[in-house]
C-alpha cells in the first residue's frame, strides 16, 4: 500500500498519483505475466506451463502435450528469430534453456489460452489510517487458462 502526505499531493510539482498508478500497473503487470505463464491456479491464474506435461502421443485433453527435442544442451548462436518460419517472441518468465525444461511453447496462442480482465486496477484512497498519509490500496482481478490444448505444444531438451 503506497502512501503519500495529502500535502505532497497537493502542492507536487509532479503529477504523484499518475506517478503511483504506473507504479503500480508495472507491479501488476509482472505478477501478472508470471501467471500466465507459471501459475499453478492457487490465488492466481493458472499458467500456460501450469497444466500436466505428457508425452504428445500419449496426450489427454486436460494435459499440454509435449514434444522432446532431438538435440540436448543449447541453440546455435547464429540462427535467426523465427521458428519454423514464423516469428518468435521471447517471454522471460518462461524457464530458462536447459535439461529436461519446457522453455519453448509453440503454435497459436489467441486460441489456446484465455485471460480474464474483470475491472482493470482499482484504487481505493485511504484517508484516515494513517494521518496525515494518504494510503493508496491497488486491486485487480484478473483470471487465465486454457482455452484449447490442442493449439500449442511444448518442447522440452533431454537430459543428454
Amino acid at each position: 500500500m503506497p502512501a503519500a502526505t495529502q500535502t505532497l499531493l497537493d502542492d507536487g510539482c509532479a503529477h504523484i498519483q499518475a506517478w503511483l498508478a504506473d507504479e503500480v500497473g508495472a507491479s501488476f503487470s509482472m505478477q501478472e505475466n508470471a501467471a500466465f505463464v507459471t501459475g499453478d491456479g492457487t490465488n492466481k491464474p493458472k499458467g500456460l506451463l501450469g497444466y500436466d506435461m505428457i508425452a504428445e502421443g500419449s496426450r489427454d485433453w486436460d494435459k499440454n502435450g509435449f514434444t522432446l527435442s532431438r538435440a540436448a544442451g543449447a541453440f546455435a548462436a547464429s540462427n535467426p528469430a523465427s521458428l519454423l518460419g514464423y516469428p518468435t517472441a521471447e517471454i522471460e518468465d518462461m524457464p530458462d534453456i536447459g535439461a529436461n525444461a519446457f522453455e519453448i511453447a509453440f503454435g497459436d496462442f489467441l486460441f489456446r489460452y484465455l485471460i480474464v480482465d474483470r475491472h482493470g486496477a482499482r484504487v481505493l484512497r485511504n484517508l484516515y489510517s494513517l494521518k496525515p498519509c494518504v494510503l493508496f490500496y491497488p486491486t485487480k482481478y484478473v483470471g487465465g487458462g486454457a482455452q484449447n490444448l490442442d493449439a500449442i505444444k511444448v518442447m522440452k531438451l533431454p537430459a543428454s
